[in-house]
């Protein structure tokens, strides 16, 4: 039943995309489950081990998950201003490197 749980454990990490410290906060409350040998027991009663073992971590998992900061999207003009700056500097980089290869070359034609 243990060796479920851990594989169970291993495949929600995964689909949630938990970072170490978030796997080392689950780990720490699974530690904390009140009666878990109440809990293996009605798992090896059950006939889907894996749905059970699920039900059993993924309330630990989501109270982990939902302390992540979130994330802002940045607006569509903001998107467009970034981008539009980082053309014109590819841009002027670009003019930049043209106009150095032409006077070396320049240079080496009048030498």
């Amino acid at each position: 039943m243990l060796k479920i749980i851990e594989e169970r454990c291993i495949k929600l990490f995964i689909e949630y995309l938990l970072s170490e410290e978030e796997i080392k906060n689950v780990i720490e409350k699974i530690k904390k489950i009140e009666n878990m040998p109440k809990h293996l027991r009605s798992m090896f009663k059950e006939d889907n081990k894996n749905r059970y073992a699920s039900k059993l971590l993924l309330p630990l998992i989501l109270e982990t998950i939902k302390q992540r900061k979130l994330i802002q999207i940045p607006s569509e003009d903001e998107i467009l201003k970034i981008t539009s700056e980082i053309l014109i500097s590819e841009n002027n980089e670009n003019i930049n490197n043209t106009c150095e290869f032409i006077k070396k070359s320049w240079s080496k034609s009048e030498s």
